[in-house]
């Protein structure tokens, strides 16, 4: 495991994480990783991935190194922030679904991304916004402060790696992405009550989770607002929720916003 871990590191920087056990990003550099990310590699079990660091300075072209605990370490030219786009659009969950659920939760930013066993989150924030690395959070065992303004992590594989952040945001930032992942959890068992063999075929089954519920309510009606926004009208919270009942159940007439109800189908 260890093996396939460090594999893609050169030799002599090897032979320093061998004899150390320690990662150290902040030293770390491109040169130092003789493995491409290929077209065929972005297929890597994201969910494997230990830490993406990036190096891309404003207005650069930069690097960005990967971790995966089962691809070792490779290099890209694409910057964190796009990788994590990309994959996010091969899943049934998206930015924008994490982000409702930040606010939902009402939870601090920056969004992480969390389904099933991926949990990334975005860690060494620039004071530019947009140039961060991130961390696969189920790879932490446990955080200790190292030098100044820098965290000694601990992974569950036995190796450590440092990393420019503080002990008490990446333990909160921890703590919001569980939160994240056991309301995704109650999501797909709500899904998989309202839709197996017992399930009701009138109505909602007295069983179902309430605050999942609530949280698809939350998460059309903040959809609704935004497409409002998006183009140019501004409503009351009443107004989308009216909105958003009559378009669910089927009502295609239009809404003048700037006058009155429509009566026409859409």
């Amino acid at each position: 495991m260890i093996d396939a871990c460090l594999s893609g590191l050169e030799a002599s920087y090897r032979a320093q994480v061998d004899e150390s056990g320690v990662v150290d990003f902040d030293r770390i550099q491109p040169g130092d990783v003789n493995q491409e990310l290929t077209v065929g590699m972005m297929n890597l079990d994201w969910s494997s991935v230990i830490f993406i660091k990036n190096f891309k300075p404003i207005h650069q072209q930069g690097r960005t190194i990967i971790w995966s605990a089962t691809a070792g370490f490779c290099l890209t030219k694409t910057a964190p922030s796009m990788l994590l786009r990309q994959v996010a659009a091969t899943k049934v969950v998206g930015w924008f679904d994490m982000k409702v659920m930040v606010k939902f939760l009402e939870v601090s930013g920056p969004a992480p991304f969390v389904l099933g066993p991926m949990m990334l989150i975005s860690t060494e924030r620039s004071a530019r916004a947009g140039h961060t690395s991130w961390i696969g959070g189920r790879f932490i065992h446990h955080i200790v402060p190292a030098q100044k303004e820098h965290v000694r992590i601990m992974l569950n594989n036995g190796l450590s790696l440092v990393i420019k952040d503080t002990v008490s945001r990446l333990n909160k930032k921890i703590i919001e992405a569980n939160q994240i992942f056991d309301l995704q959890q109650r999501i797909q068992r709500l899904v998989a009550q309202q839709n197996g063999p017992d399930s009701p075929t009138i109505g909602v089954s007295p069983q179902a989770d309430a605050y999942v519920l609530r949280y698809f309510d939350f998460h059309d009606l903040y959809f609704t607002e935004l497409v409002q926004l998006k183009s140019g009208f501004q409503t009351s919270d009443r107004d989308r929720q009216v909105f958003l009942q009559e378009m669910l159940g089927g009502d295609r007439r239009s809404w003048h916003f700037d006058d009155e109800r429509g009566e026409s189908p859409i």
